[in-house]
């Protein structure tokens, strides 16, 4: 195959369904093509490429001319989303964010193969030919199904389907990408709706050292501490009450030896007695006021 035919080659809505390598992936395949050659063709269907889009990227940029296979029906058993699916499974370790993202494009794909399930079946049944009977498994359940050709659980996928529904294309690259979390993404897409916003947050946060951290620090509401009205009452009180204390401890070397000295004033006791009264009820008006505050 000609250096510009190679150039001209598209990926397949298929291949599409993974995300490329990242730098580390991508620069670890390229070392082992440089030492090793090519050992896996670039696999082709229908004149696109069904996978080896990495591999060819590699080609290129070392000038190697790439093995190219074309496939037909049998080759990809009628399936090329399940040719797609199982080749890169075996070989690409994704996060389970990955594997959700992927899982909700594949719920895609599903349904649109339930309906033409369903379709067929209504047609051979108008044409008086007794209408195609398939398992509830198959009719429908395309959300399940694909949760459990990736592995993953039905609330991941769940969450996958709100970022690439509610979220910037931006957000959504930067889970398949494995360097933000499905579920911190659902969070901020939701928290905040405006995606330009989005953008801003997602592109802050991948350069710092948690992704997840960032955004979760991001879309936290901050809430001022509650602000309770001290009153003169209250700070003359307790102004007196340090005050005693002060003048217990010079006196009298604290309250022991208040109480043990012969002379000790019963005057002052009561004073002291009373202060510490009125400091316990404003102390007590305080916590009523923060509780029924944090109520409202």
């Amino acid at each position: 195959m000609t250096a510009s035919v190679c150039q001209a080659l598209t990926p397949h809505e298929a291949a599409k369904l993974f995300p490329m390598m990242d730098n580390d992936e991508f620069a670890a395949l390229k070392d082992d093509i440089r030492k090793h050659g090519l050992r896996d063709p670039i696999a082709t269907y229908k004149g696109q490429i069904l996978d080896g889009r990495n591999r060819l990227k590699v080609c290129k940029q070392l000038k190697l001319e790439p093995m190219i296979v074309e496939l037909n029906e049998e080759d990809v058993a009628g399936d090329p989303i399940a040719f797609v699916v199982s080749a890169n499974l075996r070989r690409r370790h994704l996060t389970e964010a990955q594997r959700a993202m992927i899982a909700a494009d594949l719920e895609k794909g599903f349904a649109v193969e339930a309906k033409k399930r369903q379709k067929l079946s209504e047609g051979r049944g108008k044409k008086g030919i007794a209408p195609v009977h398939r398992p509830k498994s198959d009719q429908g359940k395309s959300a399940k199904k694909a949760a459990k050709v990736m592995g993953v659980g039905a609330r991941s996928v769940a969450s996958a389907k709100v970022v690439v529904s509610k979220g910037a294309e931006q957000v959504a690259d930067a889970v398949r990408a494995g360097t933000v979390s499905v579920k911190v993404a659902e969070r901020l897409v939701r928290a905040v709706p405006d995606r330009d916003q989005q953008v801003a947050i997602v592109e802050k946060a991948v350069k710092s050292a948690s992704a997840d951290k960032a955004i979760n620090a991001a879309v936290t509401p901050k809430v001022a501490p509650p602000q309770y009205p001290i009153s003169d009452f209250a700070i003359e009180t307790t102004a007196n009450f340090v005050g005693l204390l002060n003048r217990i401890e010079s006196e009298y070397g604290g309250l022991a030896g208040m109480f043990a000295d012969p002379h000790w004033d019963k005057a002052l006791t009561a004073q002291f007695i009373q202060q510490i009264h009125s400091l316990s009820l404003q102390l007590w008006q305080f916590k009523e006021d923060s509780v029924n505050s944090s109520e409202h």
